[in-house]
């Protein structure tokens, strides 16, 4: 048995998946003679389409039994090569990438032909009708290929009669994308994908699936934004995946929907790069539409400025991005706060018996593992960047702390367009740093770089002392507030997102140094926080010599993340904006 999952193709004219991303295949010939053959193709590019498409007009006879459809599922493995017309070496384009790009492009033109256009779709008559189609778009777009050879056999996918003695009914399999965006009619539409925006569109999901039970809504889920990840989905409680099934199945009419995009505004529709549209179908369509989102630096680009003043209403989640938006040049009355929620019923301490941790992560910066179980442990959970600061907490904890002091730190992190060799990252930073090993040795490091999943975050939470995140730019800080919520000490940067709940009293915020230019990425010239290193190593030692304090501002982390960011309380401020919205279009 082969198990594979149909994964959302960006096309919204029709229902389209792919089950497989195809495999490239290059041929080169070359003669004695010095003349050569260059031939590309795609193998097992499996792709489907639940409407718009039908198998009629072939020619019938007295022997013909099947009838004509014009509904029908499309469902075909494109095996596909084309020739280009180069015949010695002196005749390949000097172009660097020109085969990549070019093979890139093909592809693209396959899939579009197939899919049709990405808002209305095409109707398909039969495969044989699509295959010659995409034959005809691929020669009269590519004037660098000379033909083209397409294999489509059908893919069927028929009903199959799995009777038991409890149940003789057909069953039914449903495999759903779990990269999932969210829409309720009136309609609210998030993102959701395993990253940032993922566990926050969940959060909403569930907050609102609970308490608009006394409002006229109903609440359904689409795919929008970044690729599926299998990891996350299946890390998630099964009560939770069961809803998300649920709300998959609520269908729409879009000119009674409220649409919220939730995810960054180069996803919006047009989006700016390949990825489900949102809206669906464009800004006429919906009833509303709203786009949730955030940035992490003292600004947004132009680009993303003028999406936002496309939405009827933009949401952001604190202060501090009503103050950047605005200042950027977000209309102010479209601006709103709508803040995040922490499910603190999950996230509760006194549901959870903590990991054993000492059998966890790859240590660094020494060869031998001495964990006795009575350390001190400092905890961060992050994404492998820049922006994170996982320098100025590795130079602050280094700095601060010897072996002999009995800490560890336990570093969950996973790769951000890079590579996942952390270990030797963390050894050349201290080499390029100029750290200097202390007398009794590194206090130890660890790093856990495999994935851990949703349901045991609590007990994760509960194996430490205390949490630190030095960032250097925050949309919300997800971590932070989970950790806060499951009653630990926080030490994290000031400035940002986490303004809006970190205070002296529930936390130990980290004052900033200076701000400092962003000098790569899509931000180039943006503005973030430096964090304090000294000012860093002074609050770790500190929580670490006054474990009543800490345990204090913990358990009063705790009562204001349930009294502020609740699911009930943000489900509240939720409905009365989708009210609102309601309200404004009326």
């Amino acid at each position: 048995m082969l198990h594979a999952f149909w994964l959302f193709a960006p096309v919204t004219g029709c229902r389209g998946f792919k089950l497989e991303a195809g495999k490239r295949t290059t041929e080169v010939i070359v003669k004695k003679s010095g003349t050569l053959q260059v031939t590309s193709g795609i193998e097992e590019l499996a792709l489907l389409k639940t409407t718009k498409s039908g198998f009629e007009g072939f020619i019938r006879d007295k022997y013909t039994a099947l009838p004509e459809t014009r509904e029908r599922v499309l469902a075909t493995e494109v095996n596909v090569s084309w020739r280009y017309p180069f015949d010695s070496l002196p005749s390949i384009p000097v172009k660097k990438l020109y085969f990549t790009e070019s093979y890139s492009a093909v592809k693209k033109v396959l899939v579009d032909t197939f899919f049709g256009p990405p808002r209305e779709g095409v109707y398909s008559p039969s495969v044989q009708t699509t295959l010659y189609q995409m034959a005809q778009a691929v020669l009269g777009r590519f004037p660098d290929i000379t033909s083209i050879h397409l294999k489509m056999p059908n893919l069927h996918f028929l009903p199959v009669n799995l009777p038991s003695k409890d149940n003789a009914s057909i069953v039914k399999v449903l495999l759903i994308s779990y990269s999932v965006q969210v829409m309720s009619c009136q309609n609210v539409n998030y993102c959701v994908k395993g990253g940032g925006y993922s566990s926050e569109a969940w959060s909403y999901i569930t907050a609102l699936h609970q308490n608009m039970k006394n409002y006229y809504f109903r609440l359904g889920i689409e795919q929008h934004g970044d690729l599926e990840s299998l990891e996350f989905w299946e890390g998630m409680p099964k009560e939770i995946r069961d809803l998300g099934v649920e709300l998959y199945n609520t269908e729409c009419r879009m000119n009674e929907t409220i649409v919220v995009c939730h995810s960054e505004p180069g996803a919006w529709f047009p989006p700016l790069f390949q990825t489900l549209p949102c809206p669906p179908t464009g800004y006429e369509d919906p009833l509303f539409v709203i786009g949730r989102t955030m940035f992490e630096t003292d600004r947004v680009n132009a680009e993303h400025v003028r999406r936002c003043n496309q939405m009827g209403s933009v949401w952001v989640p604190t202060d501090f991005h009503v103050s950047t938006f605005i200042e950027s040049g977000v209309i102010p009355s479209k601006v709103v706060k709508v803040v995040q929620s922490v499910d603190v019923k999950f996230f509760d301490p006194s549901k959870y018996k903590a990991l054993n941790i000492s059998t966890m992560g790859k240590l660094v910066l020494s060869m031998k593992d001495v964990r006795n179980g009575e350390e001190f442990i400092f905890l961060s959970i992050f994404k492998w960047e820049n922006r994170k600061g996982w320098d100025v907490l590795l130079k602050s904890y280094l700095r601060e702390f010897s072996k002999s002091d009995g800490v560890a730190l336990y570093l969950l992190t996973n790769a951000y367009h890079s590579d996942s060799n952390f270990g030797s990252r963390i050894l050349d930073f201290v080499v390029d740093s100029s750290l200097k090993e202390p007398v009794n040795g590194w206090a130890p490091v660890y790093v856990i770089g495999s994935h851990i999943a949703q349901v045991d975050l609590p007990r994760l939470y509960m194996a430490a002392d205390a949490f630190v995140l030095p960032s250097r730019g925050e949309g919300w800080g997800r971590p932070l507030v989970e950790a806060m919520s499951m009653s630990l000490p926080v030490i994290a940067t000031n400035w940002s997102g986490p303004t809006e709940y970190l205070t002296q009293e529930n936390s130990y915020p980290l004052p900033v140094d200076e701000m400092s230019e962003v000098t790569e990425g899509p931000f180039k010239g943006h503005r973030w926080a430096d964090p304090s290193v000294d000012k860093l190593r002074g609050l770790m030692r500190h929580v670490m010599r006054n474990p009543k304090e800490a345990k204090e501002r913990g358990m009063k982390a705790r009562e204001d993340m349930v009294r502020r960011f609740s699911p009930e309380v943000v489900a509240g401020i939720v409905i009365e904006h989708i009210l609102n919205s309601v309200n404004v279009t009326n």
